[in-house]
């Protein structure tokens, strides 16, 4: 009878951390729960055990900065769940997993934690944390976990960016009025590029 009851519990117990992230974060908790957010790609993987457990800590080059990033560096420590140990791959199908290569765009908050010596930052709400961007057929889109922005224009405009709407309209040969919209955000504060994104719309 223990040995049931004990079997029970660790099922129960299992559920529980397997099923953890799956509930949506809202995307303003994600923005406020977030030290920084910024714009990279994942260019160097090292596989490091911590109280022997496998992580991955990936550097991440920044491209963008779009929340409080005070620093000279032009490049952060991410940690993710999972890696080799023993030859065999550890791994969470709720945990964010990234590859050498990686691009988009990363919610972050500072690890304070006193189980390593690293300075690094933990992906704030794991796979819904990490923005990709991917091609639908007409646009590129913003996807993560349970969310997706129809263009980085809306995501910007969503985390707070000045964001304003342009009408005009041209005449055509045959009279037939042309309805243009364009749809701009201005980033100039995101970062030094100097790259705009913008949606036209012509009816």
């Amino acid at each position: 009878m223990k040995k049931y009851y004990f079997t029970f519990g660790l099922i129960i117990c299992c559920l529980s951390i397997s099923f953890g992230q799956l509930y949506e974060v809202p995307f303003n908790q994600k923005v406020d729960k977030s030290e920084i957010v910024i714009e990279g790609k994942v260019t160097s993987q090292n596989q490091i055990l911590i109280e022997g457990v496998p992580y991955t800590l990936n550097t991440i080059e920044v491209e963008k900065v779009l929340k409080e990033f005070s620093t000279s560096s032009n490049e952060l420590k991410v940690l993710t769940y999972g890696g080799n140990l023993n030859g065999e791959r550890i791994f969470s199908p709720h945990t964010l997993k990234l590859r050498k290569g990686d691009e988009g765009i990363f919610f972050l908050s500072k690890h304070r934690g006193n189980s390593s010596n690293l300075d690094y930052y933990l992906v704030y709400a794991e796979k819904q944390g990490y923005y990709r961007e991917r091609f639908n057929g007409r646009t590129k889109e913003l996807i993560s976990q349970f969310s997706k922005f129809e263009s980085r224009n809306t995501f910007y405009k969503e985390l707070g960016y000045q964001y304003n709407e342009e009408g005009f309209q041209l005449e055509s040969e045959n009279d037939n009025c042309l309805q243009f919209r364009i749809e701009p955000v201005n980033i100039s504060a995101a970062g030094s590029s100097n790259l705009l994104y913008f949606n036209l719309f012509v009816k």
